[in-house]
Order: structure tokens, then sequence, then C-alpha cells
């Protein structure tokens, strides 16, 4: 079975992904060596972007310096159990 765009598109949307962009990796051939994503993956064709909504509200501790959340707290924990 080949995985394509709109497969993936729809597990994004399962998982609560709030945007997903899908793009040629061609983007990228003049991009630095280190930000060019055939570095890591030489095979890849295509780049996959995720965003996910902060909730304003979520920013108030760190504002007031009383508390500081991580990444596994926003997205982590949540794309991968």
């Amino acid at each position: 079975m080949k995985l394509t765009s709109e497969m993936i598109k729809e597990k994004a949307k399962d998982l609560g992904i709030d945007v997903i962009g899908i793009g040629s990796i061609d983007r990228y051939k003049n991009a630095p060596t280190l930000m060019n994503p055939k570095t890591y993956f030489p095979e890849a064709k295509s780049v996959i972007v995720i965003g996910m909504r902060i909730p304003r509200g979520s920013y108030r501790g760190i504002e007031e310096g009383t508390h500081w959340h991580n990444y596994s707290f926003y997205a982590y924990n949540r794309l991968n159990t």
C-alpha cells in the first residue's frame, strides 16, 4: 500500500493536529547542509510540517514566572501516545 498525502492528512486530523502541510523536498536544494532534510533523510521526496495550537492561557504561568511547561507537555506526549 502506498502512503498518500491524503492518508497523512487524515491521520493528522485524527491526532488533533491543527495545521499540516506537505511539500516537495526540492525547495531545500539550496539550503545550508544542516537545514537540508536530505542531509538526514537522503531518500526523502517530501517534507511534512505540522502545527498545533497552544492555548493562550498556557502562557500565563510563563509570563508570571510561576510555571514553565516543556515541549513534552504540549506536543511530544500527544503525538506519541
